[in-house]
């Protein structure tokens, strides 16, 4: 018997060959995506050991229209007089950027000289969109506000299992572009910190955000496998 065949016959050797094939096999059935699944369980479970915040952030206030509200109004969509009623009440109190997520692609009156009258005398109200797709033709933003700066799409990206875990920064079909909703409403408060958006120094197609740089996410990053990475995307890291 020739020493390699011996060799080969030794324990460690048979150790190192069901190990080697065990490897390929679990590589292999991984991207497949067998696994992606359990992945992404794992990295949910892992924000869910974070420490819980012990107060919410004070610079965040949620103004929400509830069942009750609209029961008590006795009707919706609101009217632009009570969204203009609403808003300026808002302003009042100093803020440095409202954020509207309430379509509102076509006037609703009454009201609407005095709604368009507040989104242009307060620049600091961004409102929202929704970009169009293969699928649909979007949802435009306030027909006085086009073509300003004053609205973000709101898109958001949905895993397999209904979670969504990735955010959109930037999109472009090629016939348009738009900045999200969340990326205006952050640059606009950080203005006044001095903190400002620019290319990475390093990798220029990379968005920085004053000295923290969001690379964006690709198909195969992470648990995911081969799933759509078009846009800007970034993996959502929950606020606890």
């Amino acid at each position: 018997m020739s020493p390699i065949i011996k060799l080969f016959r030794t324990p460690l050797a048979l150790f190192v060959l069901i190990t080697a094939f065990t490897s390929v096999g679990i590589l292999s059935l991984r991207n497949l995506g067998i696994f992606e699944f359990l992945e992404l369980e794992t990295y949910d479970w892992t924000l869910r050991l974070q420490p819980l915040a012990k107060t919410p952030d004070p610079r965040v206030v949620l103004v929400t229209v509830s069942e009750q509200d609209i029961r008590e109004l006795g009707r919706w969509p609101l009217t632009d007089k009570s969204l203009a009623q609403l808003l300026d009440q808002l302003t009042k109190s100093h803020a440095r950027v409202i954020g509207l997520d309430i379509y509102r692609d076509f006037e609703i009156p009454p009201g609407t000289d005095q709604l368009n009258q507040i989104f242009q005398r307060h620049t600091n109200i961004i409102t929202v969109m929704k970009f169009p797709s293969t699928n649909s033709i979007g949802i435009p933003g306030p027909h006085i506000l086009r073509g300003t700066d004053q609205i973000g799409f709101n898109d958001i990206l949905t895993d397999s299992d209904g979670t969504v875990r990735r955010g959109l920064l930037y999109l472009d079909n090629g016939e348009m572009s738009a900045t999200s909703f969340a990326l205006t409403l952050a640059t606009r408060y950080l203005e006044k910190e001095g903190i400002g958006l620019k290319p990475d120094v390093i990798n220029p197609g990379h968005v920085q955000i004053g000295a923290v740089t969001l690379p964006p996410w690709r198909s195969n990053d992470g648990a995911y496998i081969n799933v759509d990475d078009s846009g800007y995307q970034f993996l959502i890291r929950y606020r606890p």
